[in-house]
Order: C-alpha cells, then sequence, then structure tokens
C-alpha cells in the first residue's frame, strides 16, 4: 500500500523488466488509498537532548513546514558538514548528536537519518528512502550501469497532501567532499594524462557489456523471443514445428559429430594413468569369481593365478583368462596403464558380471 515494487518471491536468476519513469504524473490520481502518517512520526522517548533542543528552536521560529524544512537545509548546508566514506564508528547513545554536533562527517545514511529524525521531531512524518543515484554510461552497449556504488539515502517528507523528496547529502558544499577511498592516477608513472585508467574502464566496459550481451540474448531466450525469431524468417506455426524438429535433429547430430571427435581419441590415447585403475578392476574380478572358488593367495601374482582358472567353467574360463592376458600386458609391459587398456579390462568385468549373473 506504499507504492513499493518489490518481487514476489526471491529468485537465484536474473529478472529482465521495464519501468516507465513520470516524475511530475499526480499520486493524487493514483487509485491510492492512502496510509497512516502516524507510523512516519515514531521516535524514542528519550536520547539525543541537543537534538531535541535544535528542533524546538526550529519549529518555534518557524511558521509552515516548509518553512521548518528550510531553516534545517540551512543548518546541514551552513554547519560545516562534510562528506566522507570512513566517518569511523559512532556512539550507541546519543549517536544523531555526536553527528550532528561534534563528528559533523559522514556519507548519505548519516544525512538522511538525521534529517528525518529532526522532521520528525518538528512533527512533519518523514521516512528515509534507499535507491541509486547516478551511474555510468556504458559506451559499448549504449545502456547506463548502476552498481552497489551508486546506492544512495535520501528523505521523504509529507506536507502539503503529498510527499516531497529531500536529499540532505546534496547540501554538502563540493569543497567541504572528502574523497574517502577515490583512484588517484596523477602521480603514477604509468598514467599519461590519464590513457591507462580510460583505457582499462574501457576494457572493463567491454567485458560488462559482453557479459549483458549474454544475459539479455543468450540466457533470456525464451518462447517470444523464439516465436518472434520464427516470424522473423517467414516461418508459420505449422511450419516453425517443423523447423524445430528440423533443427533440433541438427543440433544432435553435430552434438553426436562433436562427441565423437573429442571423445574416442581420448579413449584411445596412449596417456598414462595410475596402476591403482587397473589394481581396482583386478579386485573386482576376484570378487566376481569367489564364489567360483578363486582365491589369490598374498604370494600370488596375475600370471601364478591364471593357472587357477581350469576349475572354472569354460565361458567365465575364458573371459577370466582374457581378462589377467590384458592385466598383465597393462601393468608390467608398459610403464603405465593406458587409457585403452583400462577401457578393455571394463568391457571383460562387465562380461564377466553378465555371465556370473545369469548362472
Amino acid at each position: 500500500d506504499d507504492l513499493t515494487v518489490a518481487p514476489r518471491k526471491k529468485g537465484s536468476q536474473p529478472i529482465n523488466y521495464e519501468i516507465c519513469s513520470t516524475p511530475d504524473y499526480p499520486i493524487s490520481s493514483l487509485p491510492y488509498q492512502g496510509e497512516d502518517l502516524n507510523k512516519y512520526l515514531e521516535l524514542p522517548q528519550t536520547g539525543s537532548p541537543r537534538t531535541r533542543r535544535l528542533a524546538i528552536s526550529i519549529c518555534t521560529n518557524a511558521s509552515s513546514p516548509r518553512a521548518m524544512i528550510h531553516a534545517l537545509e540551512t543548518f546541514f548546508r551552513d554547519g560545516g558538514f562534510s562528506y566522507t566514506l570512513n566517518p569511523g564508528q559512532l556512539p550507541k547513545k546519543d549517536a544523531i548528536d555526536a553527528f550532528l554536533f561534534d563528528k559533523r562527517s559522514g556519507f548519505c545514511e548519516h544525512y538522511a537519518s538525521s534529517f528525518a529524525y529532526l522532521l520528525r521531531l518538528c512533527q512533519i512524518p518523514s521516512r528515509v528512502v534507499v535507491g541509486y543515484l547516478g551511474g555510468e554510461m556504458n559506451p559499448v552497449g549504449d545502456y547506463l550501469v548502476v552498481k552497489s556504488s551508486s546506492a544512495h539515502a535520501w528523505v521523504e517528507a509529507h506536507y502539503q497532501g503529498r510527499w516531497h523528496r529531500i536529499d540532505p547529502t546534496g547540501l554538502v558544499e563540493t569543497r567541504r567532499i572528502i574523497a574517502g577511498n577515490a583512484l588517484d592516477t596523477s602521480t603514477s608513472p604509468f598514467t599519461f594524462h590519464g590513457i591507462l585508467v580510460d583505457g582499462y574502464n574501457l576494457v572493463l566496459m567491454g567485458l560488462d557489456a559482453l557479459d549483458h550481451y549474454w544475459e539479455t540474448t543468450v540466457m533470456d531466450f525464451g518462447i517470444r523471443d523464439q516465436r518472434s525469431l520464427l516470424r522473423h524468417l517467414g516461418l508459420s506455426r505449422e511450419k516453425s514445428y517443423n523447423f524445430l524438429i528440423l533443427f533440433s535433429i541438427l543440433f544432435i547430430t553435430i552434438g553426436g559429430v562433436l562427441f565423437f571427435y573429442f571423445s574416442v581419441p581420448r579413449l584411445f590415447s596412449s596417456s598414462p594413468l595410475p596402476y591403482a585403475m587397473a589394481d581396482h578392476l583386478l579386485k573386482l574380478f576376484l570378487l566376481l569369481l569367489r564364489p567360483y572358488g578363486l582365491k589369490r593367495g598374498p604370494w600370488e601374482g596375475p600370471l601364478t593365478l591364471s593357472e587357477s582358472l581350469n576349475d572354472l567353467p569354460q565361458e567365465i574360463k575364458k573371459e577370466a583368462s582374457m581378462f589377467l592376458g590384458h592385466y598383465i600386458e597393462a601393468v608390467y609391459a608398459k610403464s603405465h596403464p593406458r587409457r585403452r587398456d583400462i577401457f578393455i579390462l571394463r568391457r571383460t568385468i562387465r562380461q564377466l558380471f553378465r555371465i556370473t549373473h545369469h548362472q
């Protein structure tokens, strides 16, 4: 009921939406039932006595809410305040007093909260609004980049029947602003008239534009975009289904070709693999043939073990002999097992598994 736009549920995917801003549109013409302004006058019962005395003096000498706001603006503009991103920590007790009368230095949240506090003391409904101020134009993608560094806080005061925007941070004069963490490249030996910084920023803008294009064009290519593309290609609804089927078949075919092109050479490549892979398959081999009485003593190697296969059924004996033969060749005849060796050993294990579980 406060004209706030918020998503219905929190999501992890980017959301694209369009907003049309009409700052001069009268709020009174909207289907808006109003609100309880008393909640925008709530304050602690005690605390910050110097701020309370300041508010009393302003309220006494001003004849209207607009005059009170003007007096507060004058106080902030001429009060010797400065802007900094590193103001230090304020005390928990009477923090508003400490900021307005002692430190007099802070960033937008300090100015907005203290200004709203004074407005409420003057019985003017007020609230702190958090959003973004400014941004940077991306010349590569031709769009405005608004980041967390552009976050800002200001105040809205309600008088004369509507809310009015007030930015107390903007009342601080430019000569009083202290750069909290600004990048000073004037003394850098690698900078010639800002060329390095400009080039670096241009690279960052290019990367941001590429990421923006990926998100908006590729990741967000939904059903509406697909239909629009098909219409642009002159395809009717019936033809579009045929086109999609043809495109899917083509995509699967190309994917299969690429898979075999990159996977099969790796399968039969001669790159070495650790002995542990072959030893693991040997353990599976012994586990499968244990029910048939094949046991390996701690002194037995695979060659000696192959002599114990005579008592096995003929079909199992054939596959077991093949496995041990490949194992001996892979482990003892070469410096390391190869991918093709492991592939053959695994295939033999699968064949043994099928035979032993069907008997």
